[in-house]
């Protein structure tokens, strides 16, 4: 069995409320990242104790457990909290992360219903909610099933945005 930390990264050093401002239509103002996994879930401590699934890829919050005392208790019957197959499946592919990376998916599963492994990508944690948050940004009052014509544009740089946009654009084209 997996344990959880083989499953998690290290979430320290990031500014959390700067970088989920576009959930804040989601989230409450006080929360505290407590794991993020390796494919940039956020277990978040909310002000009253209790402990949520914030997916960004997945676009939604999902309440786990009253307090971090019962969510350690019950995440060792829980394993697709921290969706350790699907991580398996990347890792065997070949696909490493640097310190600072989580798998992002592209596009994400939240417009796809796709973890496939040719749709991970190893990028950094500020793109990765970055890309996602605008997305978010732009989709959150469409109503489910709405018909989507995603139009990106080249950034004015290269980086890992870059390689993530490109299969966003094949998809969108199909």
């Amino acid at each position: 069995m997996t344990r959880p930390e083989e499953l998690t990264i290290d979430h320290e050093g990031y500014d959390w409320p700067r970088l989920l401002e576009p959930w804040q239509d989601m989230l409450p103002a006080n929360f505290t990242v407590r794991l993020m996994s390796r494919l940039g879930d956020l277990f978040l401590e909310f002000g009253d104790g209790s402990i949520h699934l914030f997916s960004a890829g997945d676009d939604a919050v999902t309440f786990l457990a009253e307090d971090w005392d019962a969510f350690r208790d019950a995440i060792g019957d829980n394993p697709d909290w921290l969706m350790g197959d699907v991580i398996w499946q990347y890792e065997q592919a070949g696909k490493r992360l640097a310190p600072g990376q989580v798998y992002s998916l592209t596009p994400p599963p939240f417009l796809s219903g796709d973890y496939g492994v040719e749709r991970a990508l190893p990028l950094d944690v500020r793109t990765h909610f970055a890309v996602l948050g605008d997305i978010h940004a732009q989709t959150r009052d469409l109503p489910d099933g709405a018909q989507l014509k995603l139009v990106i544009k080249d950034p004015p740089w290269t980086s890992p945005l870059t390689r993530l946009l490109g299969p966003i654009r094949k998809f969108w084209k199909r």
